[in-house]
């Protein structure tokens, strides 16, 4: 029973491997042609990402700000000692 579930492993990594090979070989062969290989929705995708982005940064400036006016308001003024507070 060991012995054949060693097998069957060992004809899927087998399998793996090809279908990893063919794949490789038939993008290479579209790119040599021209084709360009990417996400047809990448520009889609980086603007998504892109406002997600500026969605945490303006949540993290929200919640950080109040900290930073309480510290000026101690009288340190400076990026370095409001850093070091």
């Amino acid at each position: 029973m060991i012995g054949l579930l060693h097998l069957y492993a060992a004809l899927a990594e087998k399998e793996r491997a090809l279908i990893s090979a063919r794949t490789k070989a038939a993008l290479a062969t579209k790119k040599a042609s021209g084709a360009k290989l990417r996400n047809p929705r990448a520009d889609e995708a980086a603007v998504k990402a892109h406002a997600a982005n500026r969605a945490a940064a303006d949540r993290f400036a929200g919640n950080i700000l109040p900290m930073v006016r309480e510290i000026q308001a101690a009288g340190r003024t400076s990026l370095r000692e409001i850093a070091a507070s």
